[in-house]
């Protein structure tokens, strides 16, 4: 796989815990305005400058995108954000909840991605896709990176040791509990081995930031006809590269608004056709093949009746496979899960108690508690070319947006 350094925009150094913050499609408008009154230099001014304009402003509105330019430019004229001397490296470690997983920034390609060779395993939503594309092109950076996996060989772990010996240029723990230390590698040495240490990587996996990496390759498309098919930034994208063996999968659960016009006695008799269904006291399941319900102050394990037609087919055999294809269609009538407006998502750290407070508090008729699918699984269903139910995995931590920034005009615009 081809990988690339680059010359970043980030914090200055001891601005760098003021500046960085989380992913902008995790927070809401409101959420954006308490955490930016009072802190000038939060990167939430550039990612989610729609905070800043009036409450009817259309967030995908031009003004939105102009704002996101306005305030990056200014950032980097006062001095908040400063442009590195030298193509780099860069290494990010995160420990969180007694696990470490360490990854490199690099600007991976937008080609090889169109090739397949960066693989994705979820689809993405439009007008996702149209707002980071506006945003790219308007502010002429990738203001936050795609979270990438690999399978990896010998010889990972010394190149990050090299590296690590050093000072780093950040540390810090973020408001999630998560430690966060990123080191550059910017030795001519250093960064040949890093290039062709990944030159024998076959592939590499999306484990989050489909819709940032998809909007790298709407650029790509837009730009190359108009300015050239020469190696120009654009032609990349920014991500930060883990081995897989360090992830973790988080569960991805699920709350419906109503039973479809069922009662409760006619839901869970629909749900013996292919279901035993047993009453429990633990709603989260302990392994692969349960599924936890939460209905009117009542929990039950939900196991499938005719496991062997899942026998050869990882994708039919994921929890949230048959938790979409024989409850939510055929049951709920929700054919299609990204668009409903009957279901919502939980994931990552809220579990069974978050479920629990929306049915008892009304806002929910039914919750959904899986869990999560297994690394091996992702790789091999996504090696197969298969796409997963929406919200099927959650990777935690999350990758901060604000400490490395890609640009992809001209260096001369610095």
């Amino acid at each position: 796989m081809i990988v690339k350094p680059f010359r970043a925009i980030r914090p200055k150094t001891n601005l760098a815990e003021a500046v960085n913050v989380p992913p902008y499609d995790v927070v809401d408008r409101k959420e954006v305005r308490e955490r930016t009154k009072n802190n000038p230099a939060s990167f939430f001014h550039i990612t989610r400058s729609d905070a800043e304009l009036e409450n009817l402003t259309d967030e995908h509105s031009e003004a939105v995108y102009e704002k996101a330019k306005e305030n990056f430019y200014r950032f980097l004229s006062e001095g908040t954000l400063i442009r590195e001397k030298k193509p780099s490296f860069y290494v990010l470690s995160q420990k969180w909840m007694g696990r470490t997983q360490t990854g490199i920034f690099a600007a991976v390609s937008c080609e090889e991605y169109e090739k397949g060779l960066i693989k994705k395993h979820e689809l993405t939503r439009k007008e996702k896709e149209f707002d980071r594309t506006m945003h790219i092109m308007t502010v002429g950076a990738d203001t936050g990176p795609v979270f990438l996996s690999f399978e990896k060989k010998g010889g990972f772990s010394q190149i990050l040791k090299e590296i690590q010996k050093k000072e780093p240029l950040y540390h810090f723990t973020d408001e999630n509990s998560v430690e966060n230390t990123l080191w550059i590698a910017k030795e001519d040495a250093l960064v040949q081995k890093i290039e062709s240490y990944f030159q024998s990587i076959p592939a590499f996996y999306i484990a989050d930031g489909h819709h940032r990496a998809a909007s790298a390759l709407n650029v790509w498309k837009k730009w190359k006809e108009s300015k050239g098919n020469e190696h120009n930034a654009f032609h990349y994208f920014m991500a930060v590269i883990f081995p897989s063996d360090e992830l973790s999968i988080l569960p991805y659960h699920r709350v419906i608004a109503d039973l479809n016009k069922l009662s409760r006695e006619e839901f869970l008799s629909a749900l013996q056709k292919d279901f035993f269904v047993k009453e429990s006291r633990n709603l989260e399941p302990k392994a692969k093949g349960k599924i936890g319900l939460y209905l009117e102050h009542s929990v039950y394990q939900l196991s499938p009746k005719n496991k062997s037609s899942f026998h050869g087919n990882k994708l039919d055999s994921l929890d949230v496979s048959i938790l979409q294809n024989r409850v939510l269609a055929p049951v709920l009538g929700i054919d299609d899960p990204r668009t409903s407006q009957r279901i919502r998502f939980v994931g990552g750290i809220k579990g069974p108690k978050e479920l629990i407070r929306q049915v008892d508090e009304g806002s929910a008729k039914a919750a959904f508690c899986l869990h999560p699918v297994s690394i091996k699984d992702w790789i091999a269903i996504t090696n197969q070319g298969s796409i997963m139910p929406p919200k099927s995995t959650w990777f935690e931590p999350k990758l901060r947006d604000g400490l490395i920034t890609y640009p992809i005009v001209n260096a001369s615009d610095f």
